[in-house]
């Protein structure tokens, strides 16, 4: 039940980190990169922008479909705004940050760096969350765990489907 409820409350980070990847491949604005020498070509204003929106519509589904005992934070109307705020911020800066270091060491954008590319989006949400929700110990050792087995399960699934360009 532990990990479930862990779960459930990071699923607005997995889906503002997923988003900005289905995003890319709808022909809308904002394409233009945050900062193409130093996040790389693919961290862009319309993957911000559908990340939010994308966890927006997550946290509120959660508060109005909410599982009993799963919730471990206040779902009320002004706290969804804010928690999808943290969780996409948590999520997207996480990921921006950890390609800001893939560039200085030279790794090219779309190159895998593990572990790093599987648990930057869960440490920048549970860093960004920390004003709504102390994770516990076991709580944030068990998300680390399972999030690269998620990682690689959602981009293989993504590869599959066209999605993506690569499985890693």
């Amino acid at each position: 039940m532990l990990l479930l409820e862990t779960f459930y409350f990071f699923i607005p980070a997995y889906v503002a980190n997923m988003a900005p990847v289905i995003a890319k491949k709808l022909n809308l604005p904002f394409d233009k990169p945050l900062n193409k020498k130093k996040l790389g070509k693919n961290k862009t204003y319309r993957g911000l922008i559908f990340g939010y929106l994308a966890a927006l519509l997550t946290v509120y589904l959660q508060k109005v479909y909410l599982i009993d005992g799963f919730n471990l934070i206040d779902y009320s109307q002004e706290n969804i705004f804010i928690l999808s705020f943290s969780m996409t911020l948590g999520a997207l800066g996480g990921d921006a940050l950890k390609s800001y270091f893939k560039r200085k060491k030279g790794i090219q954008s779309g190159q895998p760096w593990f572990p790093f590319d599987q648990i930057d989006l869960i440490l920048g949400a549970i860093i960004c969350t920390l004003p709504f929700y102390k994770l516990p110990l076991i709580e944030t050792l068990l998300i680390l765990i399972i999030t690269p087995f998620l990682h690689f399960a959602t981009n293989f699934i993504s590869y599959k489907l066209k999605i993506k360009d690569v499985w890693w």
